[in-house]
């Protein structure tokens, strides 16, 4: 089993600056690629965890604000299986956290880390 060390903070961006500037990957989701701009976007199988990473998981309606996406180095999304229904362009937070989670560390897991 898997144990990772969970924040909370009342300054997320002065938080993920302090982060970055240690030589900590930050790392956002998003549910849908074409809504980010200038940040790359990647599927989360693809994602190379290769040092300390904190990855930022928004909420279910509004994802990641702009000012958050900003921060990030890149951009992970869970793609799906088979086309979606037209109304469904989101997970449950919860359930995307877990499939995201679970892909990262199976992929390290793979290298042998």
């Amino acid at each position: 089993m898997e144990v990772f060390d969970v924040y909370s903070t009342d300054d997320l961006q002065g938080f993920l600056k302090a982060k970055s500037a240690e030589g900590w990957e930050v790392v956002g989701t998003v549910s849908r690629p074409e809504d980010v701009e200038d940040v790359p976007v990647i599927s989360c199988s693809e994602f190379q965890w290769d040092k300390p990473v904190i990855v930022v998981i928004g909420s279910e309606g509004e994802g990641l604000s702009l000012e958050t996406q900003q921060q990030c180095q890149q951009m992970l999304t869970i793609p799906p299986g088979r086309v979606l229904h037209p109304g469904l362009d989101s997970l449950n937070v919860s359930v995307a956290a877990g499939i995201l989670l679970h892909s990262i560390c199976s992929q390290k897991r793979r290298k042998g880390d």
